[in-house]
């Protein structure tokens, strides 16, 4: 198998992360290959590609991971999952209260496609407690030895108390103490809204994406509600998303509306209200008037929106309406109606969001791109690497990773705007990374190819980070890092100095490799922020 990934470009972006994906597989035809790559790419499939050289067949699926999961939580068909100790076994209560205090809650099997998912990506998974539908009771086979009330999949049939066939679902002794895997509903994403606004318009109208969202247009008008929010939230209930906002029908608006020129229609109604007040309209209704447009928001923040970019003049009309004029040919315009509530109605699913927590003190927080919110500190203790592991243990925290060289920036700055003068500066701060076991005895440090290469030779601990990348490294005069092999565990030290003594002037890196009993240091603690967002 190979793969091609690209990260999306930021949190609000409105494609996600990509992936095409080649296996070799011997389909039949193209509906084979699609329920193929649903089963071994468990994400929003894009398209399928199919090629056959020399008799070989490979199946190209291309996906898209649309929403994002916390740091350390695996995504799969719209959840995220994770296995919090991967050789602890848990009571169904225990079991339940550790999902709980994680954010989520235990695994629930809602097709039986996910089951043979879960084993292919959790190699360590022997028996879980789950949940699941009534429709699976069919299914449920007995132990004859521990049966009870709690539901649990075996995997390995073989357990202490019991025995049966592989994956068998069972229902046992709540006591019995098995595995725990963990999973929760990541909240809606700009790239997940667009990508059921591109799945709507191959069965319905076009839908055109703006910020933070799509808009979908109605089949119909609707005359029963003069609150185009509570049209929108009735007529988007199909979406399964809470996340349904209110559109601007501003100029970038308009404009966007251009790209997806709509048959068959002249008019559609506005969000785009006067401010003037409705008892007041009577006294002015055929007067010649400046109208000034509100947009009634769906936030706590901002109750209305002004468009101040629209200069129109309003005659004979006392609904204080607007709405959109569209042409195959032209910019769609805003204008004047008496009642634009008879109109085919613009929708809008995604909302503009902002994240709120709270960050500890002596923290700087950091945005990653998956989203995941972290915060680092940089704690002036001069020790060695085990003591800086229990020390930031101790705050309630973990050794700082990294996942990019923008955060690596953000560290630098810490470590520079501190104005470090004690010890060897030079000798960096201590980082949450080790080297591999597999790796330890390793010439000259790393491998140009193999499970040992510069970018795989390290990895993060305490789930600091998932991501390590060649390019973090700082070069010596002359030899690449990592540059040492020993049969004892080797960490990571962040070189924040570009003039280094020691270092190769042209590296832009910031991880040296090294002993963790090697001189005393400082160390960077790291926090994973809890994020909720509220609308704006």
């Amino acid at each position: 198998m190979g793969g091609v990934f690209k990260q999306r470009e930021n949190p609000q972006a409105i494609r996600g992360d990509t992936c095409d994906l080649t296996f070799r597989m011997a389909y039949r035809d193209e509906v084979d290959a699609k329920e193929f790559c649903e089963l071994y790419a468990p994400w929003r499939l894009i398209k399928v590609i199919l090629k056959q050289e020399n008799e070989r067949k490979t199946v190209t699926c291309s996906v898209e991971a649309t929403m994002t999961c916390k740091s350390g939580w695996q995504m799969m068909f719209g959840y995220c999952y994770q296995m919090p100790e991967k050789h602890s076994t848990y009571s169904q209560t225990d079991a339940q209260e550790l999902c709980q205090s994680r954010g989520g809650s235990i695994a629930f099997i809602r097709h039986r496609y996910i089951i043979g998912v879960w084993k292919r990506h959790f190699s360590s998974i022997g028996q879980i407690w789950v949940d699941a539908s009534p429709t699976f009771d069919q299914h449920i086979k007995t132990t004859g030895t521990v049966d009870g009330t709690a539901l649990a999949l075996a995997f390995t049939g073989k357990h202490f108390d019991f025995s049966v066939f592989p994956n068998s679902l069972i229902r046992i002794n709540p006591n019995i103490k098995l595995q725990v895997l963990c999973e929760y509903q990541p909240p809606m994403t700009p790239a997940e809204v667009n990508y059921l606004g591109r799945r709507y318009s191959e069965i319905y109208y076009p839908s055109i994406p703006v910020d933070h969202g799509v808009l979908i247009r109605s089949a119909s008008s609707y005359t029963s509600s003069y609150n185009q929010l509570d049209v929108c939230e009735k007529m988007l209930k199909s979406y399964l998303s809470s996340d349904v906002g209110v559109y601007v029908p501003d100029k970038k608006t308009l404009n966007a509306m251009l790209q997806k020129p709509l048959p068959l229609i002249l008019h559609s109604r506005s969000s785009a209200t006067d401010v003037t007040d409705k008892s007041k309209l009577d006294e002015v209704m055929c007067a010649p008037r400046d109208m000034k447009l509100k947009v009634a928001m769906k936030s706590s923040v901002i109750q209305y929106y002004f468009l101040e970019e629209f200069k129109m003049s309003s005659t004979c009309q006392n609904m204080g309406s607007t709405g959109i004029t569209h042409s195959s040919k032209s910019t769609p315009q805003l204008v004047p109606i008496s009642d634009s509530r008879s109109l085919p109605i613009w929708c809008k699913l995604g909302t503009a969001t902002r994240p709120k927590f709270t960050v500890p003190d002596g923290y700087s927080v950091f945005r990653r791109k998956n989203g995941q919110y972290v915060a680092h500190a940089l704690i002036q203790e001069y020790v060695y690497q085990p003591e800086a592991l229990s020390g930031c243990k101790a705050r309630g925290a973990i050794l700082s990773g990294m996942e990019s060289m923008e955060e690596g920036a953000f560290l630098e700055k810490l470590a520079l705007d501190a104005k470090l003068t004690k010890g060897r500066p030079e000798f960096g701060i201590w980082m949450g990374g080790r080297r591999r076991a597999e790796c330890l005895a390793v010439v000259k440090g790393f491998e140009e190819t193999g499970p040992c290469t510069r970018d795989r030779v390290y990895e993060w601990i305490d789930g600091s980070s998932h991501t390590f990348e060649a390019e973090f490294w700082k070069d010596e005069k002359d030899e690449k890092n990592p540059n040492r092999q020993n049969t004892r565990t080797l960490m990571l030290s962040f070189i924040y100095l570009k003039n280094a003594s020691w270092a190769d002037p042209n590296s832009n890196g910031y991880l040296d490799d090294c002993l963790p009993d090697w001189a005393q240091r400082p160390f960077f603690c790291q926090v994973n922020i809890h994020v909720e967002y509220e609308n704006i």
